[in-house]
């Protein structure tokens, strides 16, 4: 252990503060003897002053805890032990390897392991495991979960972190000296709702390695080995969290690096099998999620290179990658055509999703292939899918945008008349929009768009009686 680590965790303890008394009075009787002659009651007056101040220093020390500094993942570590030597397995090997671990899998530039000294761990530890069993009997206890919240809130704010380990080792016989780890964790988030809260709360239960135990004599190798464990659930729940609360570019750095570096010798454990399966499904739909994002920041090198991971992991029915290549292939490459052949790609393993419809639909308007489009609109409006109205209201804000950077291409305003009428019942901003259309597109190869159009313009205006 190093000496200053050493000096530090003596110095919180009560052999620290009456050190403290000894080494400052006895300095302060040192430099009396170099100084002029200090009446006996000013000595006295001193000593006393510099025992308070002492004190009070020893006092704040004592009670204040560690922080995690910005813009790192604070993963925090508070195990108790029963002796030195524990004390030095938990520090040299457990945390040790748990650092190890970050600059191998090379996030060690994300998150900053933070571990509590010894003398604290107890109040530490208590904060924590009240706060997670009394929040969850709230109902019961409201008062008590009132308290522990607000006591592990003020804790939160002193660290700042956002993976909390605790728990205590012990060494027992059982036929043979063995170590005994008890870890608990908890992982802070951003507000969820309670499905997504609950999946999280099942995917931290499956993969959590409370307990392990291993004999003495493989103690090196057990203390690593529960490293590991540890180290692979952090980084996968954290990953899963960020991914659950929107950061998709940071759960996707996170999954990768740990799907990249799992030890091939654990993956016969359940729950290492369990992530294992798991990062094979979420990575591609990061990486797709992760390009969408990039692509909105027009950054396309980075939105294709998200794309180009997420095809390497699923070659062919890729669904969402095809959809988000479709787009880069009209709105970036300016290639209809390829973006067609995407769309229907994509169209073969929709499944129940409907999006590749608006998109193939709008690529036929735009190449002039009027009748084929009209065909999907119609079938548009007698069909739904889950969270539809997301994807309308995007098809919805493009075609407007279109109506601004392209004025040329009518098409947008049929097809915004079209979708406002007949999908959503809209009928003012249907009727504006045929008008709009009416008006600008008077161009004969719109011929079959604009008689369709003067059809539905004079129904709105039926319906809406203003004739």
């Amino acid at each position: 252990m190093k000496i200053t680590d050493l000096i530090n965790e003596e110095l919180e303890k009560p052999v620290g503060l009456f050190s403290g008394y000894l080494f400052f009075t006895l300095l302060f009787i040192s430099l009396k003897s170099v100084l002029p002659s200090i009446p006996l009651v000013w000595t006295i007056l001193i000593i006393a002053t510099i025992i308070a101040l002492w004190t009070i220093i020893w006092f704040i020390i004592r009670a204040t805890l560690p922080r995690n500094v910005k813009n790192k993942i604070g993963i925090i570590l508070s195990i108790s032990t029963e002796d030195d030597k524990q004390k030095l397995r938990v520090k040299n090997d457990f945390l040790k390897r748990l650092g190890n671990q970050a600059k191998q899998n090379g996030i060690d530039d994300l998150v900053n392991f933070i571990h509590i000294g010894i003398t604290k761990t107890n109040k530490v530890n208590k904060t924590l495991t009240d706060y997670t069993l009394r929040s969850k009997f709230k109902n019961e206890y409201v008062r008590e979960a009132e308290e522990s919240v607000e006591t592990f809130n003020k804790l939160k704010k002193k660290i700042r972190g956002h993976f909390y380990i605790w728990g205590d080792i012990k060494q027992r016989m059982d036929g043979e000296t063995k170590f005994y780890l008890e870890l608990d964790g908890l992982v802070m988030h951003s507000p969820l709702h309670d499905p997504v809260k609950a999946k999280l709360g099942s995917e931290f239960n499956l993969v959590w390695t409370r307990g392990i135990n291993f004999k003495e004599k493989i103690e090196f190798k057990g203390f690593l080995l529960s490293a590991d464990l540890t180290f692979i659930a952090i980084e996968y729940i954290i990953g899963l969290a960020a991914f659950f609360s929107g950061d998709v570019i940071l759960a996707e750095k996170l999954h990768s690096k740990l799907e990249a570096n799992l030890p091939k010798g654990l993956d016969q454990l359940p729950n290492i099998k369990h992530i294992k399966n798991s990062l094979s499904e979420l990575i591609p739909i990061e990486c797709n999620l992760a390009a969408v994002i990039q692509l909105n920041k027009n950054d396309i090198p980075k939105a294709e290179e998200y794309l180009n991971k997420s095809f390497q992991k699923i070659p062919d029915g890729n669904y969402s990658a095809l959809i988000t290549l479709s787009i880069i292939q009209f709105s970036y490459k300016n290639n209809p055509n390829m973006a067609l052949e995407t769309v229907r790609k994509a169209k073969k393993c929709s499944g129940n999703d409907g999006t590749w419809r608006y998109n193939e639909a709008f690529l036929l308007m735009y190449l002039g292939r009027f009748n084929e489009a009209l065909t999907l609109y119609r079938d548009i409006t007698k069909t739904s899918f889950a969270n539809e109205e997301v994807v309308l209201a995007e098809i919805l804000e493009f075609n407007k945008k279109m109506t601004i950077s392209n004025p040329k291409f009518c098409q947008s305003y049929f097809i915004l008349g079209y979708l406002y009428y007949k999908k959503i019942s809209n009928y003012p901003e249907g009727y504006s929009y045929f008008e709009q259309f009416l008006s600008k597109c008077k161009d004969s190869k719109f011929k079959t768009l604009h008689d369709l159009a003067t059809k539905y313009h004079n129904d709105l205006n039926l319906r809406m009686e203003l004739k």
